[in-house]
């Protein structure tokens, strides 16, 4: 895994020479024996994080001029140990940077950037907090409890196995194969959620979600942001004002509510009674349960309810199954077959 970082910032520093004209002004490595937790202010640097087998910390820092304000410092307090960037208080040019970090297993790690970007590959048995204003933050083959932040960057999480929490204002957000609970949150930014074992709970105020082949309880709340479920095993709760909600080929028991948002559904098969609430959207599911499974309460104050082809103003009621499914809305049509 180091000779991968190295070759990777080997490759970035090269470039940004290159591009920028700057000149090495810090290099330093440094092993710490007796650590349990590493907390990284790094600024500007992309920082990455690694498994190793003691702590160690590779620092390169970059600018358009020699600047010996320039640094890295490292002090352990205790098991504690701070890897700071320090940076000149006036005067200092384009600059650039890395700090790679190797870690043991149980070693905590506490990372937070300007705009650098921060990548954490490969550690076991830790809990992480990583978080940037801008930078982008990427987690992958990670064992532990993670959470993720980011104000404007993209936050993308893959093989994780323990609690995985995630949030940023804007951005793009992508977990996929986790195998532990996940709490995802942005105001404008998309979230995408796919191969999760366990439960799921998400936010947003105007992004979209997309969760698919989700294995446990779901929640899900939006204002304006369209949501889409499918290949899902486990109870759902969603609450949508303006965004409509989609699902495919969900098993568990429904409760959906929306108010000027569209709730519709097939291949869907209900496990217990469920409840479809909206205000002026539309209802519409194809339910994989046997006819004879389900029982309809279904009522709107000014518009129609088709229950299998049978279409009844303000109240219709069919079926006498076990399973029963309560469906109200103001003015949204409701259709189920």
């Amino acid at each position: 895994m180091r000779k991968f970082y190295t070759l990777f910032f080997i490759i970035l520093t090269t470039v940004s020479l290159s591009a920028q004209d700057l000149m090495k002004v810090f290099e330093a490595q440094k092993r710490f024996e007796g650590v349990n937790q590493v907390i990284v202010s790094g600024e500007f640097c992309k920082v990455g994080v690694d498994k190793g087998d003691a702590v160690q910390v590779d620092a390169i820092l970059n600018a358009g001029k020699q600047n010996d304000a320039y640094q890295v410092e490292m002090v352990q307090e205790g098991a504690i140990l701070k890897v700071d960037v320090m940076i000149p208080a006036s005067g200092w040019t384009s600059h650039a940077g890395s700090i790679i970090i190797s870690v043991p297993n149980q070693v905590k790690v506490d990372v937070t950037t300007t705009s650098g970007y921060i990548d954490v590959v490969g550690v076991d048995e830790s809990v992480l907090k990583a978080e940037s204003a801008s930078g982008k933050i990427n987690v992958s083959d990670f064992k532990g409890e993670a959470n993720l932040k980011s104000k404007s960057g993209a936050i993308t999480a893959h093989n994780v196995t323990g609690k995985l929490t995630t949030y940023n204002k804007s951005g793009k957000q992508e977990v996929s194969h986790v195998e532990g609970d996940v709490v995802m949150g942005t105001y404008s930014g998309d979230l995408h959620a796919k191969h999760i074992t366990g439960k799921v709970a998400t936010e947003s105020t105007d992004g979209a979600q997309t969760l698919l082949e989700i294995t446990g309880d779901v929640k899900l709340k939006t204002n304006s942001g369209n949501l889409k479920l499918s290949n899902t095993k486990g109870n759902v709760n969603s609450v949508s004002a303006s965004g409509s909600f989609k699902l495919f080929d969900v098993e568990g028991v429904l409760n959906l509510q929306s108010t000027k948002g569209e709730i519709s559904g097939s291949r869907v098969k209900l496990t217990a009674s469920s409840t479809f609430t909206t205000t002026e959207g539309k209802i519409k599911f194809n339910f994989d349960n046997d006819r004879s499974e389900l029982s309809y309460v279904c009522e709107s104050k000014n518009s129609f309810i088709a229950l299998y082809g049978k279409s009844k103003k303000k109240k219709n009621k069919t079926g006498k199954g076990g399973i029963v499914v309560t469906a109200t809305s103001t003015t949204g049509a409701q259709a189920f077959f």
